[in-house]
């Protein structure tokens, strides 16, 4: 099965000699469904050269292979894509991920982190589990097993049992996983389809198989930023306490936000961004 050479990407003040900013978004965004408007505006007024990337048919129009991508790929795939904006060996980039764009993140990180010379992590951190609150761990296995489960029927039944599947999701039983106000997608509903669910199978996968995918933390100065309305937290508190003890690293909670916290709270977001990349 061919892999796909790079992430789909769109470009905005595109100058080689610019210092870049890569954007990786998450499910189900495609490239700059998840960001709103302020923030890539205000980086565009900025002088900086703005890449912004999604995973593989997460693109409008686009078609995830079968089986998807799992994170091995997924890792060299970013890896290429930013090799091929970059103009020396040694030029750094800014990374900034939200959603599965973290993980994938964190683990592109960890092989070639001297590649970023700083990061950003919006809503997705390093999860200690025996630090985790139960309710945080339960709540994130019965959504995330439901829509790895959706996509594994798809590839076996076809897309249409598998759809039928993941809409199954929204019976009033699983109304305590629900996504609250603050956390639905600003997205068509028609744009989230059980093909763009690979992510939580390939996790899941490599989690029964014994090879849960290990996260390490940054070397490079980090923000995290995540929100206070959330049924679940994709971190643990520990992590928020060794980037505030980390000397060029920092952690923010965000009041009044959920998991899409750089579009309900734009200004507040984009203003402690810009703040991060200016130290």
């Amino acid at each position: 099965m061919s892999i796909c050479k790079s992430f789909p990407k769109i470009e905005i003040n595109k100058d080689l000699k610019l210092p870049k900013i890569v954007f990786l978004a998450g499910f189900p965004d495609n490239q700059t469904s998840g960001w709103g408007h302020v923030l890539p505006e205000k980086l565009a007024s900025s002088d900086h050269h703005l890449i912004f990337l999604c995973l593989p048919g997460y693109d409008l129009g686009g078609s995830v292979r079968p089986w998807g991508y799992d994170f091995d790929e997924l890792v060299e795939i970013l890896r290429v894509t930013i090799d091929e904006v970059v103009t020396s060996p040694d030029e750094q980039i800014t990374l900034i991920a939200h959603d599965w764009g973290c993980f994938v993140s964190y683990l592109y990180l960890a092989k070639y982190g001297s590649r970023v010379s700083k990061f950003v992590s919006i809503d997705v951190g390093i999860i200690d589990l025996s630090k985790m609150r139960i309710k945080d761990i339960c709540l994130i296995c019965i959504y995330q097993w439901w829509f790895a489960f959706s996509y594994l029927v798809s590839q076996y039944l076809g897309v249409l049992v598998g759809t039928l599947m993941m809409a199954l999701f929204y019976l009033p039983i699983f109304r305590p996983v629900w996504p609250t106000r603050n956390e639905r997608p600003h997205v068509p509903k028609e744009s989230i389809t059980v093909d763009k669910c690979y992510p939580y199978y390939h996790t899941w996968r490599q989690v029964l198989r014994g090879k849960v995918p290990k996260l390490k933390y940054p070397s490079c100065p980090t923000f995290f930023l995540y929100g206070a309305e959330k049924n679940c937290m994709f971190h643990d508190e520990s992590f928020v306490e060794r980037l505030n003890g980390t000397p060029g690293c920092k952690a923010k909670r965000i009041e009044n936000a959920g998991h899409w916290l750089q579009i309900t709270q734009a200004k507040l977001v984009t203003t402690e961004i810009m703040e991060f990349l200016k130290q």
